[in-house]
């Protein structure tokens, strides 16, 4: 399973050291975050643009990461628009659940997380009961879109937020939302 970015560069961000930061971006394929190719890069790798009802929102604040929307939505193209209303980069990940596990189970692994970095501990990781079906960057005093094909299943949305270029401020979770 790919490794995300953000939490790549969420270990760098907090001393865990260049080279477990060279061998989590290399894992990842991707670049520390607030560079514009790493933006665009995500952008790019998304779904074609959506025609379906199927749409949501996601805004991260300084105290939380919160979801409007439809809370069930129909298996296929999403519409996902990201509200920055931070003074940060805004990174979005999108999980699918893996059968069996919950909402709960994610929102407890990113709080694990964020204490795991906070204290200078090893992370985790990704989780290894869900799948990232998508993610991408809205930059500091921007919002952004998101385009993702979702199959049936349980997603849950990680909020990560940058106050500045490799510096984590928060991991935080959202969700649940269910795709039939």
């Amino acid at each position: 399973m790919a490794r995300s970015p953000t939490f790549a560069a969420a270990a760098a961000s907090k001393g865990l050291g260049p080279v477990v930061a060279a061998v989590l971006l290399a894992a990842c394929g991707g670049s520390p975050p607030s560079t514009p190719a790493a933006s665009a890069a995500s952008q790019a790798t998304t779904a074609s643009p959506s025609t379906s009802a199927n749409r949501i929102s996601v805004t991260l604040s300084d105290t939380d990461c919160t979801l409007d929307g439809e809370s069930e939505l129909s298996a296929g193209p999403v519409e996902i628009k990201m509200h920055n209303a931070t003074d940060g980069q805004f990174d979005l990940d999108i999980w699918r659940l893996d059968d069996g596990h919950s909402f709960d189970e994610l929102a407890e692994h990113i709080d694990e997380e964020m204490r795991r970095i906070s204290s200078g501990e090893p992370p985790l990781g990704h989780p290894p009961f869900a799948e990232l079906v998508a993610e991408s960057t809205a930059e500091t005093g921007m919002d952004g879109e998101l385009d993702a094909e979702l199959m049936i299943g349980t997603y849950g949305f990680a909020c990560i937020y940058f106050p500045s270029a490799g510096e984590l401020g928060a991991i935080r979770s959202a969700g649940p939302r269910e795709v039939s």
